[in-house]
């Protein structure tokens, strides 16, 4: 609060985090192949393989934005814009799954809680893969869905647990992955 400014008075604070989300439908699953070297003759040995999955709710998540804060309704309103990327990359092959995010979170405040509901909006989700040998992009179209926040804040950082719902449809064939998630 600013000098002479009393907890009723309307507020704006700036809003910068990170998180990291959980959860849908898979849009690629793929194996790596594991080969160890001998230091001694130069050769590889074939050693296994390891699976990887990309689901649609999943990925990191970056977010800036800001929160009016209504202390006399009490209200909080949270806007935020952001991006999420899900990737896994080898020697020869890159696979991405992102998307730009804005989310507008209603909450309510008790103490260090907040309770909040809001909406979702993706923009631009897109699966992008190259493995050496084939390029491939598959656009979706853009999604709206449903957003449950629960946050803790301290003076000096807010924690968040994040459960949304929404589903993305690709732009050129008939296909919808959920990419309902849980994100922290």
């Amino acid at each position: 609060f600013s000098q002479g400014q009393t907890s009723d008075d309307p507020y704006f604070q700036f809003v910068a985090d990170m998180g990291y989300g959980w959860g849908g439908d898979k849009i690629y699953e793929g194996r790596w192949d594991v080969y160890e070297e001998n230091y001694y003759t130069g050769h590889y040995h074939y050693e296994g393989s390891e699976r990887f999955t990309i689901r649609a709710g999943e990925g990191a998540l970056f977010r800036i934005g800001g929160i009016l804060a209504l202390p006399a309704i009490p209200l909080e309103i949270m806007t935020t814009a952001g991006y999420m990327v899900a990737s896994e990359s080898g020697e020869d092959d890159d696979y991405t799954f992102d998307r730009k995010v804005i989310d507008v979170v209603g909450y309510y405040p008790l103490g260090m809680n907040r309770f909040g509901a809001g909406f979702t909006f993706h923009l631009s989700p897109s699966f992008e893969y190259h493995d050496g040998w084939w390029d491939e992009t598959i656009n979706f179209k853009d999604a709206t869905g449903l957003l449950l926040e629960y946050g803790l804040h301290a003076d000096w950082a807010r924690f968040y647990v994040r459960a949304q719902w929404l589903d993305y449809e690709a732009e050129d064939f008939d296909w919808k992955v959920s990419a309902n998630s849980v994100a922290l």
